[in-house]
């Protein structure tokens, strides 16, 4: 330990007599030089903490692309501190116009690194219970008396060898957690029946204090991690609004916010650094499982950091990076992933996102097209400028049990380059994970498109002459221009603005969650659809006007009620209203796909009522249509045969949900541990389009023993034969996301092969404030696109089928030729060659031609 402060003390003192600031952000070429920009991304990181490679040596292979990005601090990843600063810091002087920018985690840190100014309520907790025997101040190991053992766990982490960090605080006058009266625990073990929990006391700098029996308090951090066999659990920031201030009244945002600006501001230790990218800085937190969700006010109870309907926690998020823009200023570049729905959401003050695998980590068939380039281009247009946006090319393969190690799936060339094409079209720049074949002295080698192949030219495609042509739109429009009309208005008020061209909906009654439509039995020729429209929407309330909403379209076979998401999942306690899903209540909803029972399978949601002190139900909710003639509903029930416990039966009703009440299609008993069909008539409601909300309660007896209950292959039918239930396509996303603000922005949304099939399109937009849409048209085409730079071409085709380019007619005057690549990675494609007038891309590839 003398060792290693001393050299931290050396360290330090020669980042102090060398810090000159970042360059000017519009100087570096990472942003504003020609296409395409790139960098590298954290092997520069790896290489500097490994002590392998003499500064020279790892400086000459890191000056090949625009820049580098790494950890430098130990907030993850132990021992990177003291090796890395002196690196990046060095590299950074010597050459002022490569970006030198730090990867830091957003979400949490390890409790064990520079903690010493935030205090214990600064930490997120999952909901705890009252300790229930005096507690002395004493050091060393410790059996504590707890209320309710349940809510802590051991053998856990992403590797299963971790066990939770707890911390124990006095109750105040008011009945809730202190956290200013506390100390931090160590749990060795769990004994649930004696109801105790066995921990090392004082743990992580505190000291062990007495507490009193009834008037003492105990939670489990929530954490993430580690990220690394050698690394620790991470805690968890409690980025709330609601999160409790230590005895200076700050928050955890202001003592971060600190922590972070007095390393980049002159005299700190990241002062040559060009700026940060936060690592998963989420616009939720994480989620509880088993009774425990995030107490984001610190007052004890679980509340997912949702007060009244808003996210304390998202709008948190969004004052931290505010805050930390306020500290640094313009002059430093801040971004953070956005490759997800759940990624923070603040625009305007950060330059951009990192999409960790694009379109997203586990997408390595690119099958969210749309949805990645949906998510850059609306930064592009939102961010803060200098705007730099960029993807990190990986895709990991999902561990099967915590002892597996992820491994990264190697994507084929063709898949690169879609990726690539993606990045361009939206102006991000690239960096990458996946590795190119190894080529010549350096054995992290640079993908051809990246460098013009054999002409090592960087930014050799220049600027971009023309936004990216989607060729799908000069195809027929499937409505017609009849989009009203089509549109089911059941679920939202439509209105028509400016002749028609503009659709108006606005939410039934205020208190609706989201608006939803649907567009039923789309007929569909045989293959691609690819759907477009302009899009604005009123910020929701409660919200600042900055956070923009979520959108999304979705297709399903129609009559499928279970080919995407339910519109509204929740819960009905005894005597209650309606509610969303709490954890702590034992209540589950999920898909569960497909489920088998007694030889029989079936696609199928997963449901359990309420059983942990509390009885109730649980729903979910969907929009159908009904069919004119003979409609009925089929589905089947299941109740698991793998439960401990034994069952009497679940009570099962199907209802149609209108604003002024509910009619009921069905209601029945379901006790057997297998599949049973089931149907109703649905005569009643023929040619509506209306929302079935499907109930499971515990049955007239109220024993919620093993009701674990399915709902499977769930369909809406005309006429008295059977119809099969249609297999789900692997290759076509059942939903595409886009974001939407009060500026009008265009979205696409591409859905491969859906065959010759009649569709449901849906359409979901996040709260209940008007949104507007215009020119909402429909193409049977595959969303190939073109976009034209200065010196080259770049073509893209994300269907499973190869596409042709018309050359001459898309770009008249240029001649064009293909790379000439280098033999170690695609000399086929990248051959050098002449391209005629028409050119043939392949499935799932890009194209990038080099003007003469």
């Amino acid at each position: 330990m003398k060792s290693r402060q001393s050299f931290s003390v050396t360290l330090v003192t020669s980042v102090a007599l060398a810090t000159a600031s970042a360059a000017d952000l519009r100087d570096l070429p990472v942003v504003s030089a020609g296409e395409p920009r790139a960098f590298f991304f954290r092997q520069s990181e790896g290489l500097a903490r490994s002590g392998r490679m003499p500064f020279e040596q790892w400086e000459k292979m890191f000056l090949r692309l625009d820049g580098i990005m790494g950890k430098t601090l130990d907030e993850e990843v132990p021992g990177t501190q003291a090796p890395n600063i002196p690196f990046f810091t060095r590299f950074k002087q010597a050459h002022p116009k490569q970006a030198a920018l730090l990867h830091f985690n957003g979400n949490s840190r390890d409790p064990r690194w520079e903690c010493g100014e935030f205090f214990a309520g600064h930490w997120l907790y999952f909901n705890g219970c009252h300790v229930t025997a005096d507690v002395p101040a004493q050091p060393g190991e410790y059996v504590l008396p707890v209320e309710n053992p349940d809510l802590f766990r051991v053998s856990m982490g992403r590797y299963g060898d971790k066990n939770e960090d707890i911390g124990l605080c006095a109750l105040g006058a008011d009945g809730k957690p202190d956290w200013k009266q506390s100390e931090q625990l160590e749990l060795l073990a769990v004994d649930v029946k004696a109801k105790t929990l066995r921990v090392k006391r004082g743990a992580f700098g505190t000291a062990p204090r007495a507490f009193a029996a009834g008037k003492a308090y105990v939670a489990a951090h929530m954490t993430e991690g580690p990220w690394g066999k050698k690394s620790n659990l991470l805690w968890l920031y409690n980025y709330s609004t609601r999160c409790p201030r230590d005895a200076k009244g700050r928050t955890c945002s202001d003592v971060l916010v600190a922590d972070i600006a007095q390393r980049f501001l002159p005299g700190g230790a990241l002062a040559a650094f060009d700026g940060l990218e936060f690592d998963v800085l989420h616009f939720h937190p994480l989620g509880g499982q088993r009774g425990r969700q995030a107490d984001a006010d610190a007052d004890g109870m679980a509340d997912s950091a949702v007060f009244d309907g808003v996210n304390a926690y998202g709008i948190g998020v969004y004052e931290f990076c505010r805050q930390l823009r306020a500290k640094l200023g313009p002059d430093r570049l801040i971004m953070a992933d956005g490759h997800s729905p759940r990624g923070q959401r603040s625009f305007a003050i950060l330059n951009g996102i990192e999409s960790e695998g694009w379109p997203h980590l586990g997408d390595p068939e690119i099958v969210d097209w749309s949805g990645g380039l949906n998510r850059h281009e609306f930064w592009r247009r939102n961010a803060a400028q200098p705007a730099l946006s960029y993807i990190n090319h990986k895709f990991m393969e999902p561990r099967k049990t915590a002892k597996d190690d992820e491994r990264m799936i190697q994507s084929p060339l063709n898949i690169t380059r879609l990726v690539m094409a993606g990045g361009l079209f939206t102006d991000s720049a690239f960096t990458y994970c996946i590795l190119p074949p190894k080529s010549g002295r350096y054995h992290i080698g640079i993908y051809d498109e990246l460098n013009m192949g054999a002409a090592n030219r960087l930014h050799w495609l220049g600027s971009p002459l023309a936004p990216p042509v989607h060729l799908a739109l000069r195809t027929p429009d499937l409505f017609g221009g009849k989009v009203a009309q089509r549109l089911r208005p059941e679920q939202a008020k439509i209105e028509t603005c400016d002749d028609g061209r503009t659709l108006k909906f606005t939410a039934p009654k205020p208190a609706a969650e989201n608006l939803t439509l649907m567009m039923p039995a789309v007929a569909l020729p045989e293959g691609d659809l690819f759907v477009h429209f302009r899009i604005k929407a009123e910020p929701m309330k409660g919200y600042p006007s900055a956070i923009p909403r979520l959108a999304w379209v979705g297709w399903r076979h129609a009559g499928d009620l279970m080919q995407q998401p339910p519109l509204a999942t929740g819960m009905t306690l005894s005597g209650q209203k309606d509610e969303p899903i709490r954890a702590e209540t034992g209540t589950s909803f999920r898909p569960a796909n497909p489920v088998s029972l007694a030889g029989e399978s079936h696609h199928a949601y997963g449901v359990h009522p309420p059983y942990r002190n509390t009885k109730g139900s649980v729903f979910w909710e969907t929009m159908a249509a009904i069919p004119a003639e003979k409609p009925r509903l089929t589905f089947f029930s299941g109740l698991t045969d793998k439960a401990k416990g034994k069952s009497d039966g679940v009570g099962l009703k199907v209802e149609v949900r209108r604003d002024n009440g509910a009619e009921e299609v069905l209601s029945l008993l379901h006790r057997e541990k297998q599949w049973v069909a089931r149907s109703a008539d649905l005569s009643r409601w023929a040619g509506q389009t209306v929302r079935l909300r499907f109930t499971t309660d515990p049955g007239p007896a109220g024993n919620t023993v093993a009701d674990h209950t399915f709902w499977g292959d769930v369909r809406v039918e005309s006429g008295t034969g059977a119809a099969p239930a249609p297999e789900k396509l692997a290759l076509t996303p059942q939903r595409i996301m886009t974001w939407a603000n009060a500026e009008w922005f265009e979205s696409g949304f591409y859905f491969r092969g859906l065959g010759s099939r009649a569709v449901d399109l849906t359409f979901e937009f996040e709260g209940s404030e008007s949104v507007h849409l215009a020119g909402l048209t429909a193409h049977a085409a595959p969303d190939a696109i073109a976009r034209d730079y200065e010196r080259g071409v770049v073509l893209a085709n994300p269907s499973t089928q190869p596409f042709a380019f018309d050359l001459a007619k898309l770009f008249p005057n240029a001649r064009l030729r293909r790379l000439q690549g280098s033999p170690e990675q695609d000399p086929k494609t990248n051959d050098g060659s002449l391209a005629g007038a028409t050119v043939s891309v392949g499935p799932r590839d890009a194209l990038f031609l080099v003007k003469e």
